[in-house]
This record gives structure tokens, sequence and C-alpha cells, in this order.
């Protein structure tokens, strides 16, 4: 049973870290400090979207009888941009500005319409 055990647990340490470096590779990462740092910035922009939520929809009065079409309404009009607006505020803090504003391009370009960019700095390979 040990035996087993072991093979397991190896077997899924492997697999998240080939999932990490498949994400540095993605995003062009080679430092794992950075990559900590991003992924940091990603934890404290969701906790703070979420937050933000428990704030505002009380004092909306949304709550459980709340229609699920209105809910998802409100969620895109007001959780969305507080989320990309505390994104904003922790990569500039944390000094990775430059790769979440190419990322925030990226992804208002695929709601725009736009071409993807040429430049390899903002190309994310997503």
């Amino acid at each position: 049973m040990l035996h087993y055990r072991f093979h397991s647990v190896f077997f899924f340490n492997f697999t998240i870290m080939s999932f990490f470096e498949n994400l540095k590779a993605r995003w062009g990462i080679t430092s794992n400090w950075r990559f900590i740092k991003i992924l940091l910035i990603f934890s404290l922009t969701g906790m703070c979207a979420v937050q933000i939520r428990k704030l505002i929809f009380p004092f909306l009065g949304i709550g459980a009888e709340t229609p699920t079409w209105l809910y998802i309404l409100l969620w895109l009009v007001l959780i969305t941009p507080a989320y990309y607006f505390f994104m904003v505020i922790f990569s500039i803090a944390l000094g990775e500005k430059e790769f979440f504003f190419g990322m925030m391009g990226k992804t208002f370009s695929r709601f725009s319409g736009k071409k993807k960019s040429t430049d390899p700095k903002n190309n994310l390979n997503a």
C-alpha cells in the first residue's frame, strides 16, 4: 500500500509541476519568482472581486430570491470591471504591469474583434 501511495503522490506532483512548466512556457516566463508573483496577483484580484460582490450585492438588495439572469447581468456589469481594476492595481504594485496589460489587451481584443498583436512582448500564445 505504501508503494502505491508513493507512486500516486509522485504522479500528482509530476502532473502539477508539468502544468506549471507549461503555463510558464505559454506565458513566456522563465523565473519561478515571477511566476509566483503572477499567481499571487491573480489570487489577490479574485479575492478582492469576491469581497466587492459581498459588499455591493446586499446593498443593492440582490439575494437568493433575485432571478438568475439579473444576478449574472449585475455580476458582469459591476464585478467584472472591479476585477480588472484590482488586476491593474496589483500588477502595478508588484511590478508585473507589462505582463497583465498585455494579457488584458489580448482579452479585450477578443471582444472587440481586433487582430492579434504581432509584437512578441504582447504575444501570450493563447
